[in-house]
């Protein structure tokens, strides 16, 4: 069926606004969506070798994709997130600013932007990938599949870019409806930042115009 345009929104409707940076756990997603469970409890360090594990022979052999590790951000100071207020998206924040998700007006599509604070001990993106995944079976997700992704680039305040560890998850939800999930993670000092972009999984491909829109317009905000 053809879908008639849509009106797109040329420029922000304001300027970004800036999260307050959260100390608690993030309230669960919208749905059928994961909580994050990469809370860090423990002060044992993370390798070189486990940041950047060697594909197996059997991942070669197979010609399976293989991530690249995102740049190190945890030396260039704390962070939190700033977003773009756009026509078509409503958003909420939940957990004193550690969560807060744009919902899509017309489609089933969500970005949520995640922050979380360590008590002085820091994580690597893998490990909060690879909580994130668990969270979600443990939310009743079921049949998950996850792929790696190449690195997202996402503005960094003063003109420059942070690199995010990025899966993409497929899955069944709780409602019984199939969901796609790119879900992307880095660290900044103490301080975890999780963005993921949400959608039933025909609307992930459809509304992908709409997502990259609201991309765009997601900014890290540092704290030297």
């Amino acid at each position: 069926m053809h879908e008639t345009p849509r009106p797109r929104v040329s420029a922000y409707a304001s300027v970004l606004v800036v999260l307050a940076l959260a100390t608690t756990a993030c309230l669960p997603a919208f749905g059928p969506g994961p909580e994050p469970a990469s809370e860090v409890t423990t002060d044992t360090e993370v390798s070189e070798e486990a940041q950047n594990p060697e594909p197996s022979p059997e991942s070669e052999a197979a010609g399976a994709f293989t991530a690249e590790p995102p740049e190190d951000q945890s030396h260039m100071g704390s962070a939190t997130w700033a977003f773009p207020f756009l026509l078509d998206w409503e958003s909420e924040t939940h957990g004193n600013g550690g969560l807060t998700i744009l919902s899509h007006d017309a489609s089933s599509c969500q970005v949520s932007l995640y922050q979380n604070q360590s008590l002085g001990v820091q994580g690597d993106p893998q490990s909060t990938l690879d909580a994130f995944a668990s969270s979600a079976e443990d939310n009743g997700a079921t049949g998950l599949a996850v792929t790696p992704q190449p690195v997202v680039e996402l503005r960094d305040f003063g003109g420059t870019t942070a690199q995010f560890q990025t899966e993409l998850l497929e899955y069944t939800g709780q409602d019984g409806h199939d969901y796609t999930m790119r879900v992307s993670a880095q660290w900044f000092e103490h301080m975890e930042l999780i963005v993921s972009s949400s959608c039933q999984s025909a609307d992930f491909t459809a509304r992908s115009e709409e997502i990259d829109e609201v991309m765009d317009g997601v900014e890290v905000q540092r704290f030297i």
